[in-house]
């Protein structure tokens, strides 16, 4: 639910920030880009530093701490920014030369380097210049009509169901793990791993196909844009992103 606060407040400020972000010279980009990392940096310093938390090991941050540094919406906007301003450095070509595998390598080592770092630094700082530079790869690829796996009909079918999946999965997660607490043994563990993931996956899907496509096509058409037909909606799912 806080996560959609976030989204709520990015949204409705979108249009604000995108005049001030289209205004930006084409060659001043990766100055906003690293201001706007630098901005997650200070804001992660006054989490830890000004606002009154705990020291301990036991609980090295507060819930005030927690709650400024990683739940409070605005404080998520440097990343919001961050993405838009790398949007624009894709599409004015000024991405340089750094692969999809490179930059999958580089995740990776943020998500480990996030488990040993202080724990504000692993709330967005340790992983987003990884992340950004992740998406960046990614869509230049697309950009650029390179060939992918991605562009398979299994991955645009997942990543259509994403947003679906990460929505249900902290219900069917903690719910399911409810309903099937107790000692397991290794084998029985990794079966309800893998039983959660089939549900969430299968919620996801379901909100895509009975919620989020039937509001698209009521609502996401307009303006002079042609409202597609369900054999145009099933040509796009096959298209390349």
């Amino acid at each position: 639910s806080w996560t959609l606060s976030c989204e709520l407040l990015f949204y409705l400020l979108f249009p604000a920030l995108l005049l001030g972000v289209k205004r930006i010279a084409e060659t001043r980009l990766w100055i906003w880009a690293s201001a706007a990392v630098a901005g997650m940096v200070m804001h992660q310093l006054v989490t830890q530093y000004v606002i009154p938390g705990g020291r301990s090991a036991d609980a090295p941050l507060s819930d005030l701490q927690f709650w400024f540094g990683y739940v409070f919406p605005p404080s998520r906007l440097f990343e919001f920014i961050l993405g838009m301003l790398l949007a624009r450095i894709v599409l004015a070509g000024r991405w340089p030369s750094f692969g999809v595998l490179p930059a999958a390598l580089l995740t990776v080592v943020g998500y480990i380097a996030a488990l040993y770092m202080p724990v504000v630094w692993g709330f967005n700082v340790t992983t987003v210049i990884p992340l950004g530079a992740l998406i960046c790869a990614v869509a230049t690829t697309d950009v650029r009509g390179t060939s992918s796996f991605l562009r398979g009909r299994a991955m645009l079918w997942l990543g259509n169901v994403s947003f679906g999946f990460y929505l249900s999965q902290g219900v069917v997660v903690i719910y399911g793990s409810w309903l099937l607490r107790g000692d397991h043994d290794m084998f029985t563990a990794a079966l309800i791993a893998v039983t959660l993931f089939v549900a969430t996956l299968g919620t996801g899907a379901l909100l895509f196909h009975f919620v989020e496509r039937p509001i698209m096509r009521r609502f996401a058409y307009g303006q002079g844009i042609p409202r597609p037909d369900r054999r145009s909606m099933a040509q796009q799912d096959r298209a390349a992103p």
